[in-house]
Order: structure tokens, then C-alpha cells, then sequence
């Protein structure tokens, strides 16, 4: 091969007016070594294609996963807010249950006291009746 100096003077263009000839001699050498260069990467590229190769399918395997991955993110950020509106929802329906608990409580115990109070009047009445047919029977003796 050519010396670094061969290579320097022939890519900078810099040429000597005493080393012309060393130069030439040195250019020629670097378009060989060129040529020799690209031919030997036609052939490596003739003989090995790239499709045959695991890397498509690798290739392919990566963009898959990305892109997997970014839907499962959405999917994530969806079941996130889904989650966290479910949860606002739960709340808001256990304070609604709360309430409805003390209104039936509160009818409840409404509810009690009017029987007592019934069963009261009832008494309250058959006593009123017993009276007056007692009072009717003396009355009338």
C-alpha cells in the first residue's frame, strides 16, 4: 500500500513540484486500492443479501414491539382515566347510599311511632266505646 503521506498528498491535492512523480505513483495507488475496494464490497454484496438475513425479521420484531408498546400506553392512560372516574362514581353513589340509609332510618322510626300511636288511638277507642255503652246501660236503667 501507499505511505500516509501518499494518501494525504493525493485527497488534499496538495502536490509537491520535486515529488510529481511520487505523487502520481501514489495517486494511482489509491484509485487501485479504491477500485480494489468497491469491487470487493460489490462481491461481498453480491454474495450476502441482506433479506436472507435474521435482521428484517428482527427489524420488523422491533417495530412491532413499539408499537405494541405504544398502544398498550393508551390503552394504560384509557384504563387510568376509566379507573379514576369509576372511582369518583363510587364515591359520589356511597355518599347517595348514606343518605338514603338516614331518610329510611328516619321513616323507620316514623313509622314505629304512628303504629304505637295507632295501637294507642285503638285502645284509646274501644275504651271510648266501652264507656259510652257502659254509660248508654246506666242511662237507660
Amino acid at each position: 500500500g501507499a505511505d500516509f503521506d501518499c494518501y494525504k498528498n493525493a485527497f488534499s491535492g496538495v502536490q509537491q513540484a520535486s515529488n510529481k512523480k511520487k505523487t502520481e505513483e501514489a495517486k494511482s495507488m489509491l484509485e487501485l486500492d479504491l477500485m480494489e475496494a468497491q469491487r470487493r464490497l460489490d462481491e461481498l454484496q453480491y454474495r450476502w443479501s441482506f433479506s436472507g438475513t435474521t435482521l428484517p425479521n428482527l427489524l420488523q420484531s422491533i417495530h412491532r414491539l413499539q408499537s405494541n408498546g405504544c398502544s398498550l400506553r393508551e390503552e394504560s392512560e384509557q384504563v387510568s382515566h376509566d379507573l379514576h372516574t369509576a372511582k369518583q362514581n363510587l364515591t359520589e353513589f356511597a355518599a347517595h347510599n348514606r343518605r338514603l340509609q338516614n331518610s329510611v332510618r328516619k321513616l323507620y322510626d316514623q313509622n314505629t311511632k304512628l303504629k304505637e300511636k295507632l295501637k294507642r288511638k285503638q285502645l284509646e277507642r274501644k275504651s271510648l266505646i266501652k264507656n259510652v255503652g257502659d254509660y248508654v246501660a246506666t242511662v237507660q236503667k
